[in-house]
C-alpha cells in the first residue's frame, strides 16, 4: 500500500536486470519485471501464461529506446519510448494473438520494465 516502497520495487528490476538478474515482481493482480532494451532484442508473452489482461511498457535508465509490439491489440511499430514521452500508448495493451511479440532496441543502459496487469 506504501507507493515509495512500491516505487522503489519497480526501480529495483531495473537495477537487478543491469547486473544480469530476473527479478519479477508478483501479487494477486500483477507481474512486473525489467528486460534490458541495450542493443537489440525480442520479448514473448504468451497469452496463455499472462498474469492478468493488461500489459504496459515503460522506459527504464534514461536511454531512449523504441518497442514494437505484435500480436497486441493496439500494435505498434518502431515507437520512441524514453522518459519524456507520454505512456498512453504503451499502457492497458492486450494481446489479441497467441502471444505478444515485443522487439526493442536502445541505448547504453536501457530498460524496459513490462506489466502485466488484472482487474480486481
Amino acid at each position: 500500500g506504501r507507493v515509495d516502497h512500491t516505487l522503489a520495487n519497480i526501480r529495483m528490476t531495473y537495477w537487478y536486470a543491469c547486473r544480469g538478474v530476473r527479478l519479477i515482481l508478483l501479487d494477486p493482480q500483477n507481474r512486473i519485471r525489467c528486460v534490458m532494451a541495450e542493443g537489440s532484442g525480442t520479448f514473448r508473452i504468451p497469452r496463455d501464461g499472462q498474469w492478468g489482461k493488461y500489459v504496459g511498457f515503460f522506459p527504464a535508465g534514461g536511454a531512449e529506446l523504441k518497442i514494437s509490439l505484435e500480436g497486441f491489440k493496439y500494435p505498434l511499430r518502431d515507437f520512441p519510448l524514453h522518459d519524456g514521452v507520454s505512456p498512453s500508448l504503451t499502457i492497458s495493451n492486450e494481446i489479441s494473438g497467441e502471444e505478444g511479440l515485443i522487439r526493442f532496441s536502445g541505448g547504453k543502459g536501457a530498460g524496459l520494465i513490462i506489466t502485466e496487469s488484472k482487474d480486481r
